[in-house]
């Protein structure tokens, strides 16, 4: 079984001009292990977030980067900051409130884990050296 790590509040300032984090609340999820998390009411209520602050459930995102380690070489691709993953929300009376029964999932993804590859047919084992936890960070209240 798959739980949620506490939600803590972050106040970050944007290192990237095209970074997400520039604007609005920012919150932080710990992810130690891969598989879905589910966000309830339950979940915000006890992380200290009023319900009617968020608003529309639908202006919930969350943003990461799968938990992999950036590479070591400087002249290696790599992400250009946080992407938007995708979320499933689950608003059971269709009216845009966040309710008791209504609830958000998304696929978070552990610093441990399997690539495959489509070509070759194989698969890859990768660990992230410096860290047991990844992070996932969500917003509310935009667009």
């Amino acid at each position: 079984m798959f739980a949620l790590a506490n939600i803590e509040r972050q106040t970050m300032q944007a290192q990237a001009f095209d970074s997400p984090l520039v604007q609005g609340s920012w919150y932080q999820v710990e992810v130690r292990e891969s598989g879905i998390y589910k966000l309830d009411q339950k979940f915000f209520t006890d992380a200290g977030i009023s319900m009617s602050s968020i608003g529309n459930i639908n202006s919930i995102r969350i943003y990461g980067n799968g938990g992999k380690e950036l590479p070591e070489n400087l002249n290696t691709a790599r992400p250009n900051g946080l992407e938007e993953i995708a979320r499933h929300v689950v608003d059971n009376n269709l009216n845009g409130l966040f309710d008791s029964n209504d609830y958000i999932v998304f696929y978070g993804r552990s610093t441990r884990g399997w690539n495959y590859s489509p070509s070759s047919k194989t698969f890859d084992h990768y660990i992230n050296h410096y860290s047991e936890q990844n992070y996932y960070f969500l917003t509310f209240g935009g667009v």
